[in-house]
């Protein structure tokens, strides 16, 4: 019971998550101006990279898996966020 009171003081000390969830769904939102969402992917992208989101997955993946991510990010990289994000 302690963990679960200290999760809910900590969503509620940084917005809570509804908020995370609203701004993740209006990345993909097809009325939202297409700069803005491609936008928000970037800053979504980019916290997860600053989040170490890539090297702790990569310790938990074969190296198929592995390389796949990888690919992900690289095309990430090469500015292909338009093309992922429609």
């Amino acid at each position: 019971m302690r963990g679960a009171l200290t999760s809910a003081a900590k969503n509620s000390a940084i917005g809570g998550t509804q908020h995370k969830r609203a701004e993740n769904r209006s990345a993909m939102n097809p009325n939202c101006p297409k700069e803005d969402r491609v936008q928000q992917m970037v800053v979504f992208l980019d916290k997860k990279r600053e989040d170490g989101f890539l090297d702790k997955m990569k310790r938990k993946l074969c190296v198929q898996q592995r390389t796949h991510l990888s690919h992900l990010f690289d095309t990430y990289e090469k500015n292909d966020v338009e093309a992922v994000v429609g």
